[in-house]
């Protein structure tokens, strides 16, 4: 994300936000290479009655499509009827891979400006988020 902007998804930001949650359940789970084994993201999954959503990422961007792949596959494993998640207009493409379709919603990422802080410009398609990172739903 050279140049953008986003939350910092650690271990302590996983426990926090997925693992301790008082309220969701969320499914977490490291996607490994078949032959390697070695970890190429996490993806982080909630259910919903017969949907499945791709809640938060976390990989390289070149990984994305292999990572949302897998998260089409658990959802199908699970009976569920499709997988969506939400994120920011500028990074959209990256998850719609071969099969995806891309909705607009009316949700906007708010930003507060003071003296001396970067403009609204410079700001502006920078923000990685994802649904996991909101929680007004």
């Amino acid at each position: 994300l050279r140049g953008g902007i986003g939350v910092i998804r650690d271990w302590d930001y996983l426990n926090y936000r997925y693992f301790a949650h008082p309220t969701n359940s969320y499914t977490v789970i490291g996607v490994s290479g078949r032959w390697t084994r070695r970890l190429l993201g996490i993806i982080v999954l909630r259910r919903e009655n017969k949907s499945c959503e791709l809640v938060d990422l976390i990989a390289p961007l070149r990984r994305i499509p292999l990572l949302v792949d897998q998260a089409r596959w658990i959802a199908g494993r699970w009976g569920c009827e499709g997988l969506y998640c939400w994120t920011t207009e500028h990074d959209a493409h990256r998850f719609t891979c071969e099969v995806g379709i891309i909705t607009q919603t009316d949700t906007v990422v708010a930003m507060m400006i003071w003296p001396g802080a970067r403009s609204i410009e410079q700001l502006k398609n920078k923000w990685w988020l994802m649904s996991g990172d909101m929680e007004f739903r």
